[in-house]
């Protein structure tokens, strides 16, 4: 027994040291490994914000969200709305492809023509089917390539509008939050944000190159986009920004106002006037807008739902929401910049103004900070300039691309003090040194327009909920048009950071974002029953008998399964009288879903399994 004894020691023994021989060696090349990879990043060798990076990361997102694709809308989460999408879209394909005339299967006896959002989306489906014939998923990859899209060009404003690394975190924040999945369900709500979200971007290019091409392409995408969903107006608030900044031309500004005004009344004509004529000539209407009074009241009965939309529904990451928070608090504690953006550099021996007027040069300036003091004006929309300060111990090369531009600052090392400021680019809340006070002002200025853009989208969206009433706290997808804000402002407090700090909060908000909503991707097996019901109805009914549903009223689901026209009830609703009434209005067959109901009624049976029991009326 001693023997046994000593010899499992001596195995263990053998056993731990190998072991940590292993982990030793692993330790090491872990260490090397990523000591190669600091100096890839130092030598620049991976630029972790550039446009290819950035076009990497959202191509490995879509090749996530890639999982489940060809699923038919049966996933929990707003199954009817997708139905709905898809129903609009098959009816143009089958009965008429005027895309003034919407229709659904839901309205009964009545055509099904309705009063709604502009149906570019359904629209897109139908196209798509005309080439690859009808499927239920046409609309997930067509929402996502969208998505996409305008994910991308939000990257690429924001790089404009501040720096690549505010740009690439608010990216990947947006990405990961309810984006994740609404930018793959058949439904317009992504789509109608990042339609104009491209817009903004090819209206920021007209500001600063004057491109009529541009122009148009603003006009046409923003116009399209509030139409397929009325809620993404609310970002037109931030086009207040451009027309109060001095350095825009007045031309141009008077183009993106011009066509603003115009995609408005576009966006007005279909709302307020289309789709209540179709609603009254029609006799169908699938939305009903509160007024203010009744909206505030159905949100404050509603108040912790709706303000769940915000602190989880958002970004589907608390971490996020903190990120949010901090970022909000600093942006609105952030000091107002000086009249007109003019600062003193330097000691007060000489008075020299130097004033940069350029929307299409290249200048370079250089401020010898030991002997003047120099009062600079910046006007700029469109060029970069070069200012060297030369100090005491070192040439500063800044790096100022306007106002909208990013600013990059190279400094030698033996400048490096603890007056110069640590956390340079990431949006002006900093104390930094009086040699580059004038580019900390050029932040806060940014800043400060950014206070503008959030009150008047702040006003704007509190309008919005205001008129959707309960609609907004019961469906966490009305969010969305604030999301890209809120991931911007959530960037600017990560880039103050150090970027090891910044990169694991990132990882963290990734991490959490999926994880609360990669189910989404898969369909549970309780609900493929679903799917049989078009060749249950084939068996029973014609196709053109109408019919009714316990499906709940106005949930198109199962009616869209079965590829029929009629009626969806409540369970409290499914009463002989009232089946006998939409029966004096044509209904034909009956149909319950004996997972919903289990009640018999005293009509002809002529289909019954183990889901679904048919009567003949």
């Amino acid at each position: 027994m001693m023997v046994l004894y000593c010899f499992i020691v001596l195995l263990l023994n053998g056993f731990i040291v190998e072991c940590s021989t292993f982990f030793a060696k692993q330790k090491k090349a872990i260490k090397q490994y990523s000591n190669k990879t600091v100096q890839l990043f130092n030598n620049k060798t991976i630029k972790p914000y550039s446009n290819k990076t950035i076009l990497f990361l959202l191509a490995f997102f879509f090749l996530i969200r890639l999982i489940g694709i060809t699923n038919p809308p049966l996933e929990i989460g707003h199954n009817w709305r997708q139905c709905l999408t898809n129903m609009v879209a098959r009816n143009f394909l089958e009965i008429d492809a005027n895309i003034f005339l919407p229709r659904i299967d839901i309205a009964g006896e009545k055509t099904g023509i309705m009063g709604a959002e502009f149906p570019l989306f359904n629209y897109l489906i139908y196209l798509a089917s005309l080439v690859f014939g009808y499927e239920h998923w046409h609309g997930r990859w067509i929402n996502l390539i969208v998505s996409t899209a305008g994910i991308y060009h939000f990257f690429l404003l924001i790089k404009e509008l501040f720096t690549k690394k505010i740009a690439a975190y608010a990216t990947l924040i947006l990405t990961v939050s309810v984006w994740f999945d609404f930018s793959r369900k058949i439904m317009p709500d992504t789509f109608s944000v990042a339609l104009v979200l491209i817009a903004f971007y090819h209206g920021f290019r007209y500001l600063k190159n004057g491109n009529w091409g541009r122009l148009a392409l603003f006009f046409s995408l923003m116009t399209v986009g509030i139409l397929s969903k009325l809620s993404a107006l609310s970002l037109m608030s931030f086009l207040l920004i451009p027309v109060l900044i001095p350095q825009v031309k007045i031309s141009r500004k008077i183009g993106i106002v011009v066509t603003s005004v115009v995609s408005v009344g576009l966006v007005g004509a279909w709302y307020f006037y289309w789709v209540p004529n179709l609603a009254e000539v029609y006799g169908y209407m699938l939305y009903f807008p509160r007024s203010f009074a009744e909206g505030a009241a159905e949100i404050m009965a509603l108040w912790q739902l709706t303000l769940e939309k915000f602190y989880f529904s958002a970004f589907h990451s608390y971490v996020a929401f903190v990120c949010f928070l901090v970022g909000m608090y600093w942006t609105f504690s952030t000091p107002q910049p000086p009249p007109k953006g003019e600062i003193k550099v330097g000691a007060p021996l000489q008075n020299k103004e130097i004033k940069v007027d350029t929307l299409s040069s290249n200048k370079e300036i250089k401020v010898d900070t030991l002997s003047s003091s120099k009062e600079i004006k910046v006007d700029t929309l469109s060029s970069n300039k070069e200012i060297k300060v030369d100090t005491l111990s070192s040439n500063k090369e800044i790096k100022v691309g306007g106002l909208y531009q990013e600013r990059e600052m190279d400094a030698s090392s033996s400048s490096r003090s603890e007056e110069s400021p640590p956390l340079e680019g990431a949006g002006g809340w900093t104390l930094g040194n009086k040699l580059v006070g004038h580019f900390q002002n050029v932040r806060r200025e940014k800043i400060f327009y950014l206070k503008i853009g959030i009150a008047a989208f702040a006003l704007v969206f509190l309008l919005f909920m205001l008129k959707t009433g309960e609609v907004f706290p019961l469906h966490n997808y009305y969010i969305i048009p604030a999301v890209p804000l809120m991931a911007l402002v959530a960037a600017l407090f990560l880039a103050n950071l150090k970027p090891k700090f910044a990169l694991i909060i990132l990882a963290a908000i990734t991490i959490e974002g999926i994880a609360n909503q990669y189910h989404e991707f898969f369909i549970k097996e309780s609900e493929h029953y679903k799917l049989t019901l078009e060749s249950i109805a084939d068996e029973v009914t014609q196709p053109t008998d109408l019919i009714i549903l316990n499906d709940g009223s106005r949930n198109p689901q199962q009616m869209y399964f079965a590829h029929r026209k009629g009626w969806t009830v409540n369970q409290e609703d499914l009463k002989t009288p009232h089946i006998a009434q939409l029966q004096q209005l044509g209904a034909s067959y009956l149909f319950i879903n004996k997972k919903l109901s289990q009640e018999k009624f005293a009509y002809t049976v002529t289909y019954e399994d183990e889901y679904f029991v048919i009567y003949k009326l």
